[in-house]
């Protein structure tokens, strides 16, 4: 039986350990063709996969000839541009008062949380738009809802991508593109039931172009 992902590209940020590696392989799973980004890696194939199914390329996020690269690779290795993309690279400082961070971690902060979504979506929005309809999910952070006392620009950087990705939704929803952010808890390791998502724009299929909210993580489609 083919999975709900069969025969589509997607496109994965910081996908050499952790969360990140658990979206490649479950997309894997479910059908898809992955195209890793992550400044880890290596060019070349993923570890446990084939030519078919995944590649990857190291990339540094915040950077625009990243994104360059990664839209021209999804179409060199896979026929086409991405019509899912996973914005799972995120950096934070060691937690500690909002006027001991320096100006390079403030900087760095906002650019990979932030400033890569911006870039990416430059790049490659045009694109999807062509080929729609398409998905663009941001991994974000409970601290939108609850920030940390000693993680001041974090949570600033994790809702201004979460307030962008909103209004980037009610933008493009014309053009058959969601976007949903997925606003995990500090412990995701100890409860990944406790997902919220922060889902922008409810599928076209019902409500086209209308909408937005807030809803707890449940199995509605996002892709």
């Amino acid at each position: 039986m083919p999975g709900r992902l069969e025969g589509r590209v997607a496109l994965v940020s910081g996908t050499t350990q952790g969360f990140g590696r658990g979206i490649l392989e479950t997309f894997i799973r479910e059908g898809a063709m992955v195209l890793g980004l992550d400044l880890q890696a290596k060019d070349g194939l993923v570890d446990g996969f084939n030519d078919k199914q995944a590649y990857q390329i190291q990339a540094n996020v915040a950077a625009d000839d990243s994104w360059k690269r990664a839209l021209e690779t999804s179409i060199a290795r896979f026929g086409e541009a991405p019509s899912i993309v996973v914005h799972n690279a995120g950096w934070a400082y060691p937690s500690k008062s909002g006027l001991e961070v320096t100006t390079e971690e403030f900087d760095r902060v906002f650019d990979v949380n932030v400033k890569s979504v911006y870039i990416a979506s430059k790049i490659l929005v045009p694109e999807m738009k062509k080929n729609g309809p398409g998905s663009i999910i941001v991994i974000s952070s409970e601290n939108v809802f609850r920030p940390g006392d000693n993680q001041t620009w974090y949570s600033a950087s994790k809702a201004a991508v979460s307030l962008a990705t909103k209004s980037l939704a009610l933008e493009f929803a014309k053009d058959q593109l969601r976007f949903n952010t997925v606003c995990l808890p500090r412990e995701t390791h100890r409860y990944l039931a406790h997902l919220q998502v922060t889902q922008t724009v409810p599928s076209q299929r019902n409500h086209p172009g209308k909408g937005s909210g807030y809803s707890y993580w449940s199995n509605r489609r996002t892709f």
